[in-house]
This record gives structure tokens, sequence and C-alpha cells, in this order.
């Protein structure tokens, strides 16, 4: 059976619905321990899925490739809206490689930087995946040598002896015992790198587990001398990072409910700040007495846009890229909809509505929480509307200083008599779950037309005040 360990502000809901599909959760926490009434297997996870460090809205799955595609595969079912960016080549595969003499090297057809102790035109030598692409700008880049990787050490050949620790690892008996079983592997010239569910296995566990990688990376090295360029010596480790949405946070929500009190749109609430995250814990303690109106969460979100006085917004693409619209001062709440300005600088033109964009041009967004779409209204410098732009994304999401939201390309602009759907047949490159949500939330907004003037118009008295 497959082994699970879950981390971060999505454990709960993660860990449900990891059970629910079959799977074995391992290295549980103490408070998951208690809240599932399941001790857990006391067996190293095949597989590692925890909150980003990067970002409070990914998640991270590594693991070995063949139980890290089971994993993924019923997280794409339970949860069908996030998108998934999975890391090409491998982390921490190992492949035959030839390089120029500027350490350049191609691997799975991407071009790679390879850090090595020398260069030059035709040289072949092995190397390991040390970053991977996972987003469309990411350097990939090998260094010389390799590493087998197990559920308590990794063995690495060609860097030299050596021990290293996790960072979970510092109980000084505990190092020395390790540095102790790796002493006869490090003679020969390899260094052990113990991994963090070393602290706690038995001692026959570690001394196997050594024996076998060594064993491994021997195999490997016999290998790779007659291997031809381009080979893949070694898996490595199937790595994915998963940009969460707001729809599977509502979905995320309702598991954890399941086991525990939680309070309207917890998900989406935890990972918008420290202070938002410290409010979200205090509702859920509430809620387990008394019910929790979602129209309070809206007030708070209100709230907390008013005391940011501006707020980023964040415009996250499908390929994973981030483009920051800039910072836009909060300006009130009309009609449910948070209202910020922006003050156009320089020259340029607006998609979709074909106008001239011009210095000191301002531009009026409109932002409802969790809503499907984001307004935006472009005036010239003395108010008059230039055209409305309506953005299709995923829920919005109101932070601590910024506003987030995934785009899903597809747009509806209204200039004049004008109201039309633009890029449309961009859906076709869009997963079927999110192309089904772009889809109803245009047909949704070329009925609601008028309504958008209207607030559109209303919005506009703010600029004169």
């Amino acid at each position: 059976m497959i082994r699970v360990r879950v981390r971060g502000i999505y454990a709960t809901a993660l860990a449900v619905s990891l059970l629910e599909n079959g799977f074995e959760l391992s290295d549980l926490s103490a408070k998951l321990r208690s809240r599932l009434r399941y001790e857990g297997s006391p067996e190293p996870p095949h597989v590692t899925v925890k909150q980003s460090d990067r970002e409070a809205d990914e998640i991270v799955i590594i693991g070995f490739p063949e139980e890290a595609d089971a994993v993924i595969a019923a997280l794409r079912e339970t949860f069908p809206y996030s998108v998934h960016h999975i890391a090409r080549p491998n982390l921490h595969s190992a492949y035959k490689v030839v390089v120029d003499e500027s350490c350049k090297t191609v691997v799975e057809g991407v071009e790679a930087r390879v850090v090595a102790k020398e260069c030059y035109e035709g040289k072949e030598l092995v190397a390991e995946v040390v970053k991977s692409r996972v987003f469309p700008r990411d350097e990939v880049v090998l260094e010389e040598g390799f590493r087998v990787i197990g559920f308590y050490a990794e063995l690495i050949v060609g860097r030299g002896p050596g021990v290293t620790f996790s960072k979970h690892i510092t109980n000084p008996s505990v190092k020395s015992l390790l540095i102790s079983l790796a002493s006869d592997i490090t003679l020969k010239g390899f260094k052990v790198h113990w991994r963090s569910s070393a602290r706690s296995a038995p001692v026959e566990a570690l001394r196997s587990e050594l024996e076998r990688l060594l064993d491994e990376a021997m195999k490997i090295s016999v290998m790779a001398r007659e291997a031809p360029p381009g080979t893949q010596l070694y898996p490595g480790e199937r790595l994915d990072v998963v940009d969460v949405v707001f729809e599977d946070k509502r979905i995320m929500d309702a598991i954890r409910g399941e086991v525990v009190p939680t309070m309207p749109y917890h998900h989406s609430l935890k990972s918008g700040g420290e202070k938002m995250s410290s409010a979200t814990e205090l509702g859920d303690k509430i809620s387990a007495f008394s019910t929790i109106p979602p129209e309070s969460v809206y007030e708070y979100l209100y709230e907390v846009a008013r005391d940011s006085k501006s707020l980023a917004i964040l415009h996250k693409k499908i390929s994973g890229e981030r483009i920051v619209l800039g910072r836009a001062t909060v300006r009130d709440v009309l009609q449910g909809y948070i209202v910020v300005s922006r003050k156009v600088k320089e020259y340029g033109k607006y998609d979709g509505i074909g106008e001239v964009k011009e210095p000191g041009d301002v531009i009026l967004s409109f932002i409802r929480p969790f809503e499907k779409h984001l307004i935006h209204a472009y005036f010239d410098p003395y108010g008059l509307l230039k055209g409305i732009y309506v953005n299709v994304n995923t829920g919005i999401e109101i932070g601590e200083g910024n506003v987030r939201y995934l785009d899903l390309e597809v747009d509806v602009i209204i200039k004049g008599e004008i109201v039309k759907a633009i890029d449309v047949e961009e859906l076709n490159s869009l997963p079927a779950p999110l192309a089904e949500l772009a889809s109803k939330e245009v047909e949704r907004l070329l009925k609601e037309s008028n309504r958008i003037v209207g607030l559109v118009e209303r919005g506009a008295e703010l600029l004169q005040r």
C-alpha cells in the first residue's frame, strides 16, 4: 500500500481524501492522529504532500515516481479545478550526457546547464538533475555525479565522501549513530545524506538500506559505461507543484468539516496571511458552538481590504506565470464589490477594447470576494469611459494586501453597444473542469451586461470625490 505524509494548512482535508482513496498515511502529526483517530503506518512514506514554502496557495507533491503518480491521479479526481505543474525532467533523475565547452547539454529535449569540474566539446559524463523545470522560465540544472534515494537515506556518487543530515535530525546521539553506520560507505568515497525518517528507524533497517543503495549505485555506474548519451540511468523523484484554486478550497472545506469544526471559507482565509490565519482558527473554534453565517466572512474581508488601503492584484496564468497588475488604492465597497483604482503612467493599449492607454488614465477595478470575474473600467483623465473589460477567473480570494485568482483566458468586453466574449478559442487549452466553469461564467456575464454598466457608472462617481 502506498504511504503518504501530509503537512501544512491543507493537511486535514488531504489526509481524509487520501484515506478515502485507499492510501495509507505515514509520519502523522499529533494533531492529525487526534482528528482522524488513526495512528497511521510506522513505515516511512513513499510520497510527501505539503504546503509550498513559496506561497500558501500551492501544495507540493514529491516522491517515488510510480507512487507519486498514483497520489496525483487521486487528488486530481477529488480536487479537479487546481492546476498541476509536473517538473520535467524528474528531480534527482540521472542521465548520461554530452556537454559542450560551455557546460551545456540537452536532456529530454530541454537545454540544461551542467555543473562540472571540467567541460569541453563532446565530453561524456553522468549528471543528476538538481533543478528541474516546473514553470516555463525555470532553468534546468544538472550536477556531475548522481544519487540513489531510499526511505531513510540518499547515497551520493561522484561528489566526495561525507555525511549530511536532514534539518529535522538534531539529536547529537542520533547523529553520532548515523555517522557510524555510514562510515564503511564514506570510506569508499561516497556521501550519505540521512533523511528525516532515519531519526527513529531500527538500526538494522538503516544498515540494510545502505547496502541496497550501494548495490544500486554500483549497477548504475556499470550501466553508465556502455549507455549512449541521453540515457536515463536513474528515475529520481516526481515533483508536482499544484496551484490550489478557490473552487477546490471549498471542496477541502467540506471534507475537513467531516472531522473537525470548520468555518465558512476556511482554506481561503487560512491562506490569506498570518492575521487572517489566526482569525480563521478562532472562527473554527466558534463554529463548534454556533453557526457562522457566510455573510460575516464577506464583511470581514471588506474590513481586511479597507485596512490594507491598497491591494496588489495577482493575476495567475495556467502556465504558472504570475503577473502583478500593480498596487491599487482601495476606494470603497459598492454593491458588494471592493472598488480600487490605479493611475496609468505609461502609453500602451488596452487589450480587448482596442483603446489607447495614456498617462493620466484611471482604471477602476471592481472586486467581489469569491466571484468568478473581475471588472476593469478604463477612464480618460477627464472621467470619460473608454471601455469595460471583464476578466473571467476562478473565485477571487482576498488576502492581506492582495487579491488572487487564476485567469481562465476568456474575457468579456463592453464598449458602447458592443457586448461580446473574446478569446473564446482559448477555452480549448483549459482542463475540462475549468473550461466548463469559464463557459458558464461567460454566459452569465453576457446576460448581466446592463448590471455591470450600472455598477461602473456608480463607481465613476467615486472619481469625483
